[in-house]
């Protein structure tokens, strides 16, 4: 009776296989929107996001040009501030329209998923990468601030739509080139896929497509470009080695000489990439997965689809690379900076789940069983990998879990009174210190479940078995591990773990009523000395200042070595600067917690504080500004 209910259920013409896929992508969508607004609320703003609204504001307002000499440092491509600068223009300066806008732009990445997943694999393909991006805290925490991640995957995910696939029309093809390149102008990382877009073009429709596409994809590359010649070269000279192009040493600044910024050696990279696991679990090891499995030339439907198929792998792999080794500190690109990784996933991390989608009807087939192993083993490691990568979140509790105290259990068979903390279990019978098994509980707890979860497999596979339903144990495992890995993600043990943009109360209303206060407090046309730290965007709602741009980047544009004039030609600074600028300053801007190291120069008779703020700007109630004003 059940197994002819299911069968109605699901027959083409139910209700079910009608609507089904409509209904939960559109409860996927709301949880997604309601989530992203939530976070737009609730997350303490980045130095980042405040760099890009407020670059952006000054940009557009023809106050400030990027890459001009003297300005602000445009490390980034021009698109990512522009864009920012042209929506606060047409609505209003502040965190507020920022974010929003991002929510909106993440949204429309999420629409493009779902159409590119259907086209790949089917309907129900396509509510599945809903529900990965929904139920995924990381991807909404980035797509939820404004900063350039939801424009990035934006631009990607419409630029497959219109270019994946044998049938595309002309003008879909161009429009897909001219995404590319407008990708490109938002984030110069992002180069690697109008090279692979291009060549897959040429490869897979001839080379009318391919050069159509070569012409739409330069054209914002051209314009941009043009208008900002010769100083945008400053923007490319990080990325590329010196040795091999020392006509651009006009445009380098010797960027190796700066302090190398959160590089703690190997464990800070381990930890970085576990943490990458961690976060965007599904896409990438759904993509890893997806080339383990990769099948040979006879599984597949036909010579299209293999293309396809490969264009996303090698656009997912050459991605993956690029910003492994970026993200893992190795360019000065980043300031050397060793934890950029996880950040970096959210422009394309999609492009894994894609991947896994294409390959998935050949899960079918007989695989080998060299593979199958490789598989089971490649997941274990992945397990243990994120129970270590996670200890600094899981660890502390899982060390101080009460458990009933034993002595000799398995030769008495019996508890004593009263509980202890599992560390100190562990250090009685092993000495193993509590730094020690704050990273072993977790690993050891993680390698456990990934190992229930291969066994767990197996039993459902000998299990269908038995019913005369043959699948090879790899899909069976690799199905069970994603789904987990999809129902876990908001947890602390994945995506859940993702803390550190954390805060209580209104952030968008605290900075508004700052913002305020600012305004009202500081004279129109004063020279203002930034010491806020994070908290740029506060300024967005403070007009007609005057200001000092190489600041806003902090200790990341700042260095010792070199002239100072030299330095400040490429928007960076030094303490010849500072002091310089210290001394033409008519106000200055810093936190309280700051205020100690301020004091004695600004708690003078030559200043002048009016009352204090109470909006604290980083989740702290040390962070709210303070104002001293030098009196004439």
């Amino acid at each position: 009776m059940l197994s002819s209910i299911w069968q109605k259920l699901t027959s083409v013409n139910s209700p079910l296989m009608k609507w089904g896929p409509l209904v939960l992508s559109v409860v996927g969508i709301l949880l997604y929107v309601g989530r992203a607004v939530y976070y737009a609320f609730t997350q303490r703003s980045i130095i980042d996001e405040g760099l890009y609204l407020y670059k952006g504001y000054l940009f557009v307002q023809g106050i400030y040009t990027p890459f001009q000499d003297y300005g602000f440092w445009t490390q980034k491509a021009p698109l990512s501030y522009l864009v920012y600068g042209w929506i606060q223009q047409l609505f209003a300066p502040g965190l507020r329209t920022g974010r929003f806008f991002s929510i909106l732009i993440g949204l429309l990445t999420i629409l493009g998923l779902i159409l590119v997943a259907q086209r790949i694999g089917g309907r129900w393909w396509g509510v599945v990468s809903v529900w990965v991006v929904a139920l995924n805290p990381v991807t909404i925490r980035y797509f939820s601030v404004a900063m350039s991640q939801s424009l990035v995957a934006c631009c990607l995910i419409w630029m497959l739509f219109f270019t994946l696939g044998e049938d595309r029309p002309l003008w879909q093809v161009a429009s897909g080139g001219l995404l590319a390149g407008i990708m490109v102008m938002t984030r110069q990382n992002m180069v690697p896929v109008l090279v692979i877009l291009i060549l897959y073009l040429f490869w897979q429709r001839g080379w009318k497509m391919g050069m159509t596409a070569a012409a739409a994809s330069l054209f914002p590359l051209i314009i941009i470009h043009t208008i900002y010649w010769p100083e945008i070269l400053k923007m490319w000279t990080p990325w590329l080695p010196a040795g091999l192009t020392p006509f651009l040493d006009t445009w380098r600044l010797p960027l190796s000489q700066l302090t190398q910024v959160n590089d703690l050696g190997l464990s800070a990279k381990i930890q970085s990439v576990l943490e990458g696991f961690r976060f965007h679990f599904v896409a990438l090891t759904g993509g890893l997965l997806a080339l383990l499995l990769w099948p040979g030339r006879t599984y597949w439907k036909n010579r299209n689809q293999s293309r396809k198929s490969f264009f996303l792998m090698a656009l997912f792999l050459v991605l993956l690379g690029f910003h492994l080794w970026a993200g893992l500190g190795y360019t000065v690109a980043n300031n050397n900076n060793a934890f950029t990784f996880n950040p970096y996933l959210a422009f394309f991390d999609f492009l894994g789940f894609l991947v896994f989608v294409s390959i998935s009807p050949s899960l079918g087939r007989r695989i080998p069983l060299l593979k199958q192993i490789l598989v089971a083993i490649f997941l274990l490691v992945v397990s243990a990998g994120i129970g270590f990568g996670g200890f600094g979140v899981l660890g502390d509790d899982l060390a101080t879990l009460q458990v009933p105290r034993v002595k000799d259990f398995f030769t008495t068979w019996k508890f004593l009174p009263g509980k202890a903390m599992l560390w100190q279990l562990l250090y009685n019978k092993f000495g193993i210190k509590y730094e020690t098994s704050r990273l072993l509980i977790p690993t050891v707890i993680l390698a456990f479940s990934g190992l229930f979860l291969i066994l767990l497999s197996l039993e459902l596979w000998m299990y269908l078995r038995r019913k005369s339903v043959t699948h090879p144990f790899a899909a069976i495992l690799v199905t069970v591990f994603l789904s987990a890995g999809i129902v876990y993600a908001s947890t602390p043990v994945l995506g859940g773990g993702f803390q550190e943009w954390n805060c209580t109360g209104n952030v968008i209303e605290s900075y508004e009523q700052a913002g305020q206060y600012l305004a009202s407090v500081i004279p129109s046309q004063s020279q203002v000395y930034w010491n806020g730290s994070n908290a740029v965007a506060v300024l967005l709602y403070v007009p007609e200042i005057r200001i000092f741009p190489p600041q806003f980047d902090g200790a990341w544009n700042f260095s010792d070595a070199g002239d100072a004039d030299d330095l400040a030609r490429f928007g960076f600074w030094n303490s010849e600067s500072a002091n310089r600028w210290r001394e033409e300053a008519d106000v200055f801007l810093l936190q309280e917690r700051d205020y100690l190291d301020w004091k004695p120069y600004v708690n003078t008779e030559e200043f002048n504080e009016p009352p204090r703020s109470t909006w604290a700007l980083d989740c702290a109630p040390n962070t709210y500004f303070r104002v001293f004003i030098r009196e004439p």
